[in-house]
């Protein structure tokens, strides 16, 4: 797993799984500038129906907008409290109603904020 995907080996290649199964779709190679989107927003659904290609620049309008939202104190607290109770970041964001990406990027940024005051102490 790299990021949230799932990353497969292909004739001595990795690739991120999504990619391979819209490859294995549409018959043919992606191109560097076709983003594959999961449609229900778990990185791991690899299925070919929950599978869409967009434009570098739609994929970043589809989560520019979804993520605009600032987290509150609570939010946070409950996305560490969760991680700590053992939920993968998947479950957290389902839970939270957020992007997994955006979950992931604030737990990673909280963890980080919390080795270093427990550091300064």
């Amino acid at each position: 797993m790299e990021c949230g995907y799932r990353i497969i080996r292909v004739d001595g290649r990795k690739i991120a799984e999504h990619r391979y199964v819209m490859e294995l779709k549409l018959g043919r190679k992606l191109t560097s500038d076709e983003i594959v989107h999961h449609v229900d927003g778990n990185p791991l659904n690899n299925d070919p129906d929950n599978l869409v290609i967009l434009s570098r620049s739609e994929h970043q309008r589809l989560h520019a907008c979804s993520s605009r939202r600032a987290w509150k104190v609570e939010e946070s607290t409950r996305a560490i409290a969760l991680r700590a109770a053992g939920m993968t970041i998947w479950e957290i964001s389902v839970v939270l109603g957020r992007p997994f990406s955006t979950t992931a990027g604030r737990l990673a940024k909280l963890t980080k904020e919390s080795r270093f005051a427990l550091a300064s102490i």
